[in-house]
């Protein structure tokens, strides 16, 4: 082991002592279409963005020296929300070469397209809350990001809202989590129903990505009292590569018309990236009296199935690509010795990773240690 610490300590010593030569590399690696743009010698070239979807084409006059936006995680392409009980946001990661500083500007539409819209006043971050007081109906938003430096701007792909209506005696199961979790903590979801009166099961299904979610560390906790886990399941289909969860829910006692939460779910990242989980399917059974006897069936419901994203980060993945390697630690040794009193200190400081204030061999150390790949 000591050996090894040593070889992993010159190596890195090496990437501080080198660095001025190989930080060009470290560079994230442009736009789809860059390098065919780099090798037109004219000013006048054709916009393109990368990312999840196409985002614009257009032709502007260009710098090539320019830093260039990318697109690293675009929002949710579809979210169902309930008239007047509506929660959630949307949210973009990008980055741009150069480290240029981005700006974001959200926009409304009326039909499913990026091109055009009406900017959102005061809809200025990487994330926008979902207005609260949406009538039923479908709502697109898409997201403007620019960068200083003379960048062409990049549109993310469009994200439509659903709103259902809601009656006064609906059912709807909603769930919620967090947008952003580091890689080493679990994801919480919470599940809030809404109107369980002479409801004694729900039974619901999740569906998870098994490249970003290990299943079978699933955690469920019931709440409110009256409900308890009666069930949890989790298989993984071999054909499709996505965990089938299954949480069933027995209910003890009154329950009113109203809202609460009757239960959570946490759900282990296994690495970085964009963990979806989607409310499948959700059965909803209550007592009737049949024939003077008390029966149990399945009733009519207006849940709404969704979907949560949840971004997977690193406080190492330092050029937030997905990923910790050697490309992070070679851009954090291009900072080596920054203190949080220089003038670079804006750039420098996604390398220190501990937080004390200077870009040194402990923070090295701790990025080459935590490697996900």
């Amino acid at each position: 082991m000591k050996r090894l610490y040593s070889l992993v300590l010159s190596a890195i010593i090496i990437l501080v002592l080198a660095t001025p030569a190989i930080a060009a590399l470290a560079s994230p690696v442009p736009a789809a279409g860059m390098a065919e743009l780099n090798s037109i010698p004219q000013t006048a070239a054709l916009k393109s963005s990368s990312g999840a979807g196409v985002i614009t084409n257009s032709f502007e006059t260009y710098d090539e020296t320019s830093p260039v936006i990318m697109i690293n995680s675009q929002p949710a392409a579809s979210t169902n929300v309930v008239q007047s009980g509506i929660t959630g946001s949307l949210s973009v990661t990008a980055s741009a070469t150069q480290g240029a500083a981005l700006s974001y500007q959200w926009y409304s539409n009326t039909a499913n397209s990026n091109t055009g819209g009406t900017a959102i006043g005061g809809a200025t971050g990487a994330s926008f809350t979902i207005p609260l007081t949406l009538a039923a109906g479908t709502y697109y938003y898409f997201c403007e990001v620019n960068a200083a430096g003379g960048a062409l701007p990049a549109r993310t792909s469009v994200a439509s809202v659903i709103v259902h209506a809601l009656t006064p005696d609906t059912q709807v199961i909603r769930v919620t989590a967090s947008d952003r979790v580091h890689y080493k903590e679990k994801i919480e979801y919470t599940i809030n129903a809404a109107n369980m009166k002479d409801i004694n099961t729900i039974a619901l299904d999740f569906i998870a990505d098994s490249n970003i979610i290990n299943g079978a560390d699933t955690l469920a906790e019931s709440m409110g009292g009256v409900f308890q886990i009666f069930d949890k399941q989790a298989v993984l289909d071999p054909v499709t590569n996505l965990w089938n969860i299954r949480v069933v829910l027995s209910i003890y006692g009154d329950v009113t018309s109203g809202t609460s939460d009757v239960c959570k779910l946490w759900l282990n990242p296994i690495r970085l990236g964009d963990a979806n989980v989607t409310l499948a399917t959700v059965a909803i059974y209550g007592i009737d009296i049949i024939n003077g006897k008390p029966s149990s069936n399945q009733r009519l419901t207006a849940v709404i199935p969704a979907s949560n994203t949840t971004r997977i980060y690193s406080i190492y993945d330092i050029n937030d690509d997905g990923e910790v390697n050697w490309v992070d630690l070679t851009l954090a040794a291009s900072h080596y010795l920054a203190k949080a009193a220089d003038a670079n200190w804006n750039s420098a400081r996604i390398a220190d990773v501990n937080g004390d204030g200077v870009v040194d061999l402990i923070d090295l150390v701790a990025i080459y240690a935590n490697f996900v790949p």
